[in-house]
């Protein structure tokens, strides 16, 4: 597997445009299903992970973190995540919309890990109460732990661990915030896995337009104990066979529908060496401008 440079970057980039936004309920009040809506999250905020990707201009044009009118006047616009069609017209988007909600969604990931089967059960909390719903995943998961994620997340917000032996009553507290938020973005729907114990890596490729696969980098995830996302630090090793397989697996399943640029791989790496598919983010993330610099493109 190649190692990415400047010259892939800008020739499969060429003409593109980055929009580092998430959006926020003001953009998406009038489409309460958009999966990734949190009111609590202010225009600052919204500002400062915008500018994390401005290094990226080097070679990409990466638009204003305010402008959505710009953006509407655009074609061939990276996202951070699915826009509704209603937002944007998805003959503008690069990666075709279907691909994109197929790629970032939590349940691909029993598609995309080779080996190591951890199955997803999908669960609905309707109007049943919390201790109902933690109940019922207590009494089908024979683990101690399990995780519970919503289908479409970012940076940990919807991602919670349960742990049969951690306080009962904050854990009710945890799954309410977890619920709450989701309710947010019109959602009942859970996705539910065991959890699996071992280090958090996160692996990240490039796909050119050709489909070629490039290796970008490799990093620690500090993950805090349920289930947070606190940053990443930037690994000085290569990957390993397995990682490589890994990645080189995904990219021949998701390539073919369409989707290029660059994707990050969560992963959950056991004593063995077994690697498990986590969370896929089928974007740049916050490791990118690191793993650029690392790798002296920026």
């Amino acid at each position: 597997m190649k190692t990415l440079t400047k010259k892939i970057l800008t020739d499969t980039l060429d003409g593109t445009c980055l929009y580092p936004k998430y959006p926020n309920g003001d953009l998406s009040e009038s489409h309460p299903n958009y999966p990734f809506v949190d009111s609590s999250i202010t225009d600052e905020q919204f500002k400062q992970e915008a500018e994390r990707f401005n290094p990226l201009k080097e070679f990409w044009e990466v638009l204003d973190y305010k402008d959505f009118n710009g953006l509407k006047q655009k074609s061939d616009i990276f996202v951070m995540h699915p826009f509704e069609e209603k937002i944007i017209n998805s003959n503008q988007l690069a990666i075709p919309l279907e691909t994109l909600m197929y790629v970032n969604h939590k349940a691909t990931t029993e598609q995309l890990n080779i080996s190591q089967k951890n199955p997803l059960w999908q669960y609905s909390t309707n109007n049943s109460g919390i201790e109902s719903f933690i109940s019922e995943l207590s009494q089908k998961n024979s683990s101690e732990n399990f995780v519970i994620k919503t289908p479409f997340s970012a940076a940990g917000d919807g991602v919670f661990i349960y742990d049969k032996n951690k306080c009962h009553n904050t854990s009710l507290e945890k799954m309410s915030q977890l619920i709450e938020l989701s309710k947010k973005r019109g959602n009942n729907e859970y996705l539910v896995q065991q959890f699996v114990a071992g280090s958090d890596l996160s692996l990240q490729g490039f796909i050119s337009k050709s489909g070629e696969l490039h290796y970008v980098g490799k990093g620690i995830q500090k993950i805090g104990e349920y289930g947070e996302y606190d940053g990443l630090e930037v690994s000085e090793d290569l990957p390993n066979q397995k990682q490589i397989n890994l990645l080189t697996s995904v990219s021949n399943h998701v390539a073919p529908k369409g989707f290029y640029g660059f994707f990050g791989l969560d992963i959950k790496e056991t004593q063995n060496g077994d690697l498990h598919i986590i969370d896929p983010n089928f974007r740049p993330t916050d490791g990118t401008p690191k793993y650029l610099k690392q790798l002296g493109i920026i």
